[in-house]
């Protein structure tokens, strides 16, 4: 399969773009979302102290890298404005669901200090940027929910869907 944007080789198709992307569109794509999802939701304000999480699994990898040349104020954690949450959309959307069927009404309980920038950028996306990038990373797959993966074969962006319906 061949890339959308430029017709080389693809390293990954998205099921619910149905569409194929090379390393260095997908990489864009996935660094626009994240971007996108730190000013559309507010989460990035000059002069704050953020605490980015650091480790070698796959999430804080990816964060480190995706953080990496943007201008913010690095700070522990008690004594930062803003929190950096490494929770991906495999992990919220599968949490939803856990908490529907126990019969609660979920929402992404997002506090004013903490920051969500990958909830919409699913788990093998992650896995698939970090191969791209050449980044070293120990992997902690999320909680498998068979559910979520049946309804994914049905409908692959039903945890868009999800996550948008949390917010």
């Amino acid at each position: 399969m061949k890339c959308l944007a430029c017709n080389k080789e693809s390293v990954i198709f998205l099921n619910y773009l149905k569409k194929g992307f090379c390393a260095n569109h997908f990489t864009k794509l996935i660094k626009k979302r994240f971007m996108k999802n730190l000013k559309n939701n507010s989460m990035w304000e000059k002069n704050q102290f953020v605490f980015v999480p650091k480790g070698d699994e796959l999430r804080l990898v990816v964060l480190a890298h995706l953080f990496k040349g943007k201008h913010f104020k690095k700070s522990k954690k008690k004594g930062a404005d803003r929190i950096v949450k490494k929770e991906c959309m495999d992990d919220l959307s599968g949490s939803f669901l856990r908490k529907i069927f126990l019969g609660v009404w979920p929402k992404l309980r997002v506090s004013s200090r903490e920051i969500y920038p990958l909830y919409n950028i699913p788990y093998n996306e992650l896995k698939v940027f970090a191969d791209c990038n050449h980044l070293e990373y120990h992997e902690k797959k999320p909680k498998r929910n068979e559910f979520l993966e049946k309804m994914l074969n049905i409908r692959p962006g039903a945890m868009f869907s999800i996550v948008k319906w949390m917010e």
